[in-house]
């Protein structure tokens, strides 16, 4: 058998081991992989920009879904690109043997175990990253501020002795408005945390948005009292979970030095001595160490949003505010439904019926409108 003989016998052989369909099926099969390997890219790179880069996307969606979807993609990028290779291999070598099936393997089983590994560390490492808030403790304060300077009140300043464990105290809101308990704890938080001669006031909201949170506070007459307090010089705030909290307050009356040696006789007409005040439990009840004058002044009161502590002055004011709401409210509910009265003259067409009958409903409504300011 010549040489020639035995170089066709052998590409005969090969031909039968690797026919010509068979080479055309696995380089199809190779493009169909190599393609979808590359949209994996092409999606994990979106995924990046909308989840991690872009502000108005990257919060639009909790965390862990977005961890989730990354993953898959992660994990769909990495099955293609192991079926790449083993097509790749084959469709190179063109003939199967036994050490290019042990090759191919051994490159599943690596990739395998390095894209599991890699997908458990970025799970671990998103995990451990603090839930993101959509507005900042700081940015609270500042809000506040502008919110005081826009009505024509100065500013408060940080207060570190308001700080204290005030994550705490966002905690015990959360869980007290799941509880139906407003300001939940807020009495214990005061008595361990802040010094008897500073009087708080607390307001919460949970919003999205920094602009909504001052919207809800504003819309509320008792929070815009509290927040709106000229007294108020000194504060502290905190943000997580969407809920903004601040303590406002100012400092009652400035503590004395004792002689360890004297023990004056308090003076019981003194209005700077310090008393036990008893708030009532319409207010969350409690007591709190203040001056005589300052708890004469105080005073448990109803609002249209609830029960607050305020000063007697505060309170007046809010209820007559209210009250003339309220008076103005209803006379334009007596202006809506009396146009309607006069609404039946034009259904005959005696116009001068109906324009004597609007001329008196707008004198009565806005006389009455005019009542409800003295």
């Amino acid at each position: 058998m010549t040489r020639s003989n035995n170089h066709e016998l052998s590409t005969a052989k090969s031909s039968a081991l690797m026919p010509k369909k068979t080479k055309s099926k696995m380089k199809a099969v190779s493009i169909i992989f190599l393609s979808l390997w590359i949209l994996s890219l092409v999606v994990f790179g979106l995924e990046i920009f909308f989840f991690v880069i872009n502000p108005v996307t990257k919060n639009a969606m909790n965390s862990e879904i977005q961890v989730r979807i990354t993953l898959a993609t992660i994990g769909f990028g990495i099955v293609t690109f192991i079926l790449l290779l083993a097509s790749g291999f084959i469709h190179l070598f063109k003939k199967i043997h036994a050490w290019a099936i042990v090759l191919v393997l051994s490159c599943l089983l690596i990739f395998g175990a390095v894209g599991t590994v890699l997908a458990l560390r970025a799970y671990t490492l998103v995990n451990k990253v603090p839930q993101t808030v959509s507005f900042t403790g700081q940015e609270v304060f500042d809000a506040v501020n502008k919110y005081r300077k826009d009505n024509g009140v100065g500013e408060i300043k940080l207060d570190d002795r308001l700080c204290n464990n005030l994550a705490q105290r966002e905690i015990d809101i959360e869980a007290g408005m799941k509880e139906g308990i407003a300001h939940k704890n807020l009495d214990e938080w005061y008595k361990k945390y802040v010094p008897q001669n500073i009087f708080v006031s607390e307001d919460a909201d949970n919003n999205t948005t920094i602009e909504g949170v001052i919207k809800d506070w504003d819309s509320s007459p008792g929070h815009r009292l509290s927040i709106l307090d000229p007294k108020a010089k000194i504060g502290c705030s905190y943000a997580a979970n969407n809920w903004a909290v601040i303590e406002i307050g100012y400092v009652a009356y400035t503590p004395k030095k004792t002689v360890v040696s004297q023990t004056p006789t308090p003076n019981p007409n003194d209005p700077n001595r310090i008393v036990q005040c008893s708030i009532s439990a319409t207010c969350g009840g409690g007591i709190r160490d203040v001056t005589a004058s300052e708890c004469d002044k105080i005073t448990c009161c109803q609002t249209a949003s609830g029960w607050i502590v305020t000063s007697k002055d505060n309170c007046n004011q809010t209820q007559k505010s209210s009250q003339t709401s309220n008076c103005i409210s209803g006379w334009e509910d007596y202006r809506t439904n009396a146009i309607k009265t006069c609404n039946i003259s034009l259904s005959t067409n005696d116009y001068a019926t109906y324009q004597s009958c609007m001329d008196n409903v707008g004198k009565t409504a806005n006389a009455g409108i005019a009542k409800c300011s003295q």
